[in-house]
């Protein structure tokens, strides 16, 4: 491959990583209140919410990341009593599809930025 295709994947991936980064900050701003009104019983929404919530506007995005991760691993955290049985069923469809459609997408990103980097550099 040349080196000119190979700028142009690290182009497209590093601007992909802009967009999803982008898209990350404003929906953090938009949404995370109303996320965690949905996860009101949580310990663990509260101690964050808590813990980081002098943070602003960085802060947002890293407490909609640990509500993530709860919804990728409900039983863990169901066992180790960071939230109630069936608390995560409060939340909206919708508003569950858009949080874990952006944590995936940044996830699924960041795979292949680094295989690019094993693979190219």
């Amino acid at each position: 491959m040349s080196d000119i295709a190979l700028a142009g994947i690290g182009t497209l991936i590093i601007f992909f990583a802009m967009v999803t980064s982008c898209w990350m900050y404003v929906f953090s701003y938009l949404f995370a209140e109303l996320i965690e009104s949905y996860l009101d019983k949580s310990k663990f929404v509260a101690s964050n919410r808590k813990a980081l919530s002098g943070l602003g506007l960085l802060g947002k995005p890293v407490r909609n990341g640990s509500v993530a991760l709860m919804f990728l691993c409900p039983r863990l955290c169901e066992r180790r009593g960071l939230i109630e049985k069936d608390e995560l069923l409060n939340l909206p469809v919708s508003l569950k599809r858009k949080l874990l459609a952006l944590w995936i997408a940044a996830g699924v990103l960041l795979f292949v930025a680094f295989i690019f980097w094993l693979l190219v550099l």
